[in-house]
């Protein structure tokens, strides 16, 4: 799973160990890894962490829900 920035881009995401995402009819959700939901597609989040030299994101610290999509 990944995010779209700002500026359209899409990122990779490298999420903490347990954390996964599944599909619920045509809506994906992202679970943490006491396996709730903590953010829907559409949604704006934050994620904690930081890049990777090969430019994706290394998830870390928390995933915000900043505004529901």
């Amino acid at each position: 799973m990944g995010l779209r920035e700002s500026d359209g881009a899409i990122r990779m995401i490298i999420w903490p160990y347990g954390y996964a995402a599944r599909w619920i009819g045509v809506q994906l959700e992202l679970l943490d890894g006491a396996g709730t939901v903590i953010a829907m597609e559409r949604d704006r989040v934050q994620i904690g962490g930081g890049e990777t030299s090969d430019g994706s994101w290394l998830g870390c610290g928390g995933t915000t829900v900043l505004t529901r999509g």
